[in-house]
């Protein structure tokens, strides 16, 4: 059962921060790929300039190199990680920028990411067949114990508990929010889904496709005590 508390209605603090402090412990661990989709969201998704510059220069077969030219002449670099800081940090960094770029803001995609009153989230641009859709995915890299107990305490967001332990969930299916009424839900891990190789997650539903132009949304939970926040989506309201 996914416990999670990724509710853009109710958040208080951003992801990006709850990551700062939790990186500043002594002994704790974030994986990297998280502390790049965590910088991506701040910079590039919640920044609507940027993000739609970006959607207007990705084409279905620009080059990595190609996308990282112009990303360079839109991003400030003032406002690169910290972890990004030498040559070959930052060849990383920016090439994961472009896999999460391509995974997000292509037009080509059934989906575009929207701001709203609550914050980022998942809409269809086209129909989807769910049944064969491989792009509304996440991925899960599984943290430490110590970590996973500091990142509920602070109420992170997108944390997904198996009987593997619990992970840090990232990329496009976790931009999608939480309804009580919702009839799609998280599959179990499946095995290199992911970014990397990693295990990932996909959206299942019993409903064969999702109609266009409609919010995407999910039940964390079938019981509400379950959920580790106060929910104020639609359903409940």
């Amino acid at each position: 059962m996914p416990k999670r508390s990724k509710s853009q209605r109710v958040r208080v603090q951003s992801e990006h921060k709850i990551i700062q402090k939790v990186i500043r412990c002594k002994g704790l661990q974030i994986p990297r790929e998280v502390l790049v989709w965590s910088w991506f969201k701040r910079w590039i998704l919640e920044k609507k300039e940027i993000r739609k510059q970006l959607e207007s220069i990705i084409v279905e077969d620009i080059s990595k190199v190609d996308f990282i030219e112009e990303l360079l002449k839109i991003l400030p670099k003032k406002n690169f990680p910290s972890f990004a800081n030498t040559k070959q940090t930052k060849s990383t960094f920016l090439a994961s920028i472009y896999e999460f770029s391509m995974a997000t803001l292509s037009l080509n995609l059934p989906f575009e990411i929207k701001q709203t009153e609550h914050g980022l989230s998942l809409w269809t641009r086209s129909k989807i067949k769910i049944a064969t859709d491989t792009t509304i995915v996440g991925t899960l890299c599984y943290i430490t114990e110590d970590t996973a107990k500091k990142l509920i305490a602070l109420k992170y967001p997108s944390l997904y508990g198996t009987s593997d332990g619990i992970g840090i969930l990232y990329g496009p299916l976790a931009l999608v929010n939480h309804d009580c009424g919702a009839i799609h839900s998280f599959s179990k891990p499946i095995p290199e889904l992911g970014f990397k190789g990693f295990d990932g997650i996909k959206l299942v539903s019993p409903a064969k496709h999702l109609r266009k132009q409609k919010e995407i949304l999910v039940q964390y939970s079938e019981d509400k005590k379950d959920l580790p926040f106060i929910c104020h989506c639609t359903s409940c309201q």
